[in-house]
């Protein structure tokens, strides 16, 4: 018997990117989003994204989670959809598992398998990449919770725009306060999808479980990625030109999304 369909809730981790300092200046406001799944989201919420200009999703779930949830009332509005699945090169189920319950991932375990997923679907990031620099309007890009593939997609994103290691690590660790929420919200929608390591999401929801580097968002995670890639692929931009993200592709979304100056600063985690 397929799973019911998850009601609907509001996002616990929606930003925009706008003010993260790059190269020659700061990302303008209103152009790119991350979040937790927009599929699930009351219909007053999707008309709230529409009316802060996003006209473009890219969703970075797999298959069997976005065919569980379709798109949602987002899917009544007219924007673009763009499903680019970031599935290779993260830890197998076995070993996630052997992680949450012998309580051995640190920081260092869980960078190791994001440099291993930017390396493995760097086509896919290219791709994504492409498809914001051609966007009419603001883009969105969104996994479950929004951010392991999230957090993958949107590192390299800051650092072809030339972010340093340090802002892309303090923008993934912001997903850090409202970890327990996306874990409610996720096991909510996919839990059934999960198996055994949905009891982990939940007890992370219910505040009755230490909070794995797995399932949290520990800056050094996203640090240790990124001195792995520096150390053995010469950094992530370097990495992403190595799988056909071209030069000219890269200057036009700097002309699209970076403005010089700034009045304020970086908007908190959305509530």
């Amino acid at each position: 018997m397929s799973a019911p369909a998850p009601a609907a809730s509001r996002l616990n981790n929606l930003r925009d990117l706008g003010g993260i300092p790059v190269a020659g200046g700061v990302i303008a406001d209103g152009h790119l989003f991350r979040s937790d799944d927009v599929s699930t989201v009351p219909a007053e919420e999707a008309r709230e994204l529409w009316e802060r200009g996003i006209r473009t999703i890219i969703d970075l779930r797999s298959p069997a989670e976005a065919d569980h949830t379709g798109r949602g009332p987002l899917g009544d509005l007219p924007t673009e959809y763009h499903r680019l699945s970031l599935l290779r090169g993260g830890a197998e189920p076995d070993e996630f598992l052997r992680h949450l319950r012998e309580r051995s991932a640190t920081a260092q375990t869980v960078g190791g398998y994001y440099a291993a997923t930017l390396v493995a679907e760097a086509d896919t990031i290219g791709q994504g990449i492409r498809t914001i620099t051609a966007a009419s309007g603001g883009t969105l890009f969104h996994c479950a919770a929004g951010k392991d593939r999230t957090g993958i997609f949107a590192a390299g994103l800051l650092a072809v725009l030339g972010a340093d290691n340090e802002e892309i690590a303090d923008d993934y660790a912001r997903s850090s306060v409202a970890v327990p929420r996306i874990m409610a919200r996720v096991s909510a929608s996919i839990g059934h999808l999960m198996g055994e390591s949905d009891a982990y999401f939940q007890a992370v929801a219910n505040g009755s479980g230490d909070v794995s580097p797995l399932l949290g968002a520990e800056r050094d995670a996203m640090l240790a990625m990124l001195d792995e890639l520096d150390r053995t692929h010469g950094g992530v931009a370097a990495v992403l030109r190595s799988a056909g993200l071209a030069d000219d592709t890269v200057a036009q979304l700097r002309a699209r999304v970076v403005e010089r100056t700034r009045p304020s600063a970086v908007a908190p985690v959305a509530e």
